[in-house]
């Protein structure tokens, strides 16, 4: 019996690894359709499927492992491309869930992939956005300003003085009241509970050694503020 268990055992295990290898060969030759594609210049009907498969670009970035070498630089060449590919109107929406999606991943570097996809999606598309989209896609960025991960934060901070410059004055303007709102909720947290937070690993706890980084975009958004600014991060 016990010889009987241990060969179930071992086919069961080949099994699997023959799915992982079956998957990991199916991602690649996605990832080697999507890059073809795209560099072809010809994605005007290939839009909705484009969008539809941008998730699972961002989700599969800083990929390592034995055997995945290869297929992490697929997935980085097609993130590359993604980054130009002009989406129109009826695909925009979905384009801006992807990237809130995985703004709220487990994996810190897919959040990190999202914020460099935004800066360039930003720019190319924003006008083509509804303004609840465009709401949504502002609070993401403020809220990675206390991500866990400081190349999160970094990221954050970029992506948001970027889209400040395209911002109307009136919509800089609450958008800076938003992110002082959220230095004063964090300085105003007792003590011993932004401890417990600072030593949480859960990636999508606010980390309060993001408040610097808060207050600093907080003055881009309204230079004539940054001494205030200045301020509440030296409370920190």
């Amino acid at each position: 019996a016990g010889g009987n268990g241990a060969s179930a055992v071992q086919r069961g295990s080949s099994s699997s690894s023959a799915d992982l290898a079956q998957s990991l060969t199916h991602c690649g030759i996605g990832l080697q359709m999507l890059i073809a594609a795209i560099e072809s210049g010809e994605t005007g009907s290939l839009r909705p499927l484009l969008a539809a498969m941008l998730p699972g670009v961002l989700q599969l970035q800083e990929l390592s492992g034995p055997g995945l070498q290869q297929l992490s630089g697929e997935a980085k060449a097609a993130f590359v491309l993604y980054k130009y590919v002009p989406f129109g109107a009826l695909h925009v929406r979905g384009v801006a869930g992807a990237v809130l999606g995985a703004g709220c991943s487990e994996a810190w570097s897919s959040r990190a992939a999202a914020m460099v996809f935004l800066q360039v999606f930003w720019f190319r598309h924003c006008y083509l956005l509804a303004a609840a989209d465009m709401e949504r896609l502002q609070a993401f960025v403020v809220g990675r300003l206390q991500d866990s991960k400081v190349e999160v934060r970094g990221l954050s901070a970029a992506t948001l003085s970027g889209i400040i410059k395209a911002l109307p004055a009136h919509e800089v303007d609450s958008l800076r009241h938003t992110m002082l709102a959220n230095v004063r909720r964090v300085l105003n947290t007792p003590s011993e509970t932004r401890r417990k937070r600072s030593s949480s690993t859960a990636p999508s706890r606010p980390s309060d050694s993001g408040v610097p980084v808060v207050a600093a975009a907080a003055a881009a958004a309204a230079p004539l503020d940054a001494a205030g600014a200045a301020a509440f991060a030296q409370q920190q």
